[in-house]
């Protein structure tokens, strides 16, 4: 039987895709470039953005106790397919990324999470725990331009598996 509740409108499937990033709850101008990307992802994709508040820190030497309380966090918002962002992952183009998007999103296992560490990077126990790690560019970036850069792709694999004319 069909399910109407996870169809969109353009016939494709409809994905569900979840964001939880550590954040120290700054709210910036890249927000709002993320939050058009949100919107234009509704006919595609129901998305769930979730904050984890980030652990203080005092220098690099409280790296090991800040991941391991972060990640204390991030593991109860792991559910589904979990993906983690992470510069040792895999890198894909545009075209095979919006290919193993929807592999993951097809693997049945909802809603595909995408993790984003905070400022000290993430416990790399986690990887043990996710289906996969993926490195949006070998560059490193700003946590509001990587969460950006994650909508726009995500928005970006959505159009070229529907079709829509965006990725040229």
């Amino acid at each position: 039987m069909l399910n109407l509740a996870n169809m969109c409108y353009f016939g494709c499937r409809m994905y569900r895709f979840r964001v939880v990033r550590v954040s120290g709850g700054k709210t910036g101008p890249l927000d709002e470039m993320a939050d058009s990307f949100a919107t234009r992802l509704a006919p595609y994709a129901k998305l769930e953005r979730v904050n984890v508040k980030e652990t203080a820190f005092r220098s690099e030497s409280d790296r090991p106790r800040v991941l391991a309380e972060e990640a204390e966090k991030i593991r109860k918002q792991m559910v589904g397919t979990v993906i983690i962002l992470g510069e040792h992952g895999k890198t894909f183009d545009s075209k095979a990324f919006s290919k193993k998007l929807d592999e993951w999103a097809r693997q049945g296992a909802e809603p595909v999470t995408f993790i984003m560490g905070g400022p000290l990077g993430y416990d790399r126990a986690l990887e043990k725990e996710a289906t996969a790690v993926l490195s949006l560019s070998p560059l490193t970036f700003p946590h509001d331009l990587a969460h950006l850069l994650l909508l726009e792709q995500l928005y970006r694999a959505c159009t070229i598996n529907t079709g829509k004319t965006y990725h040229y």
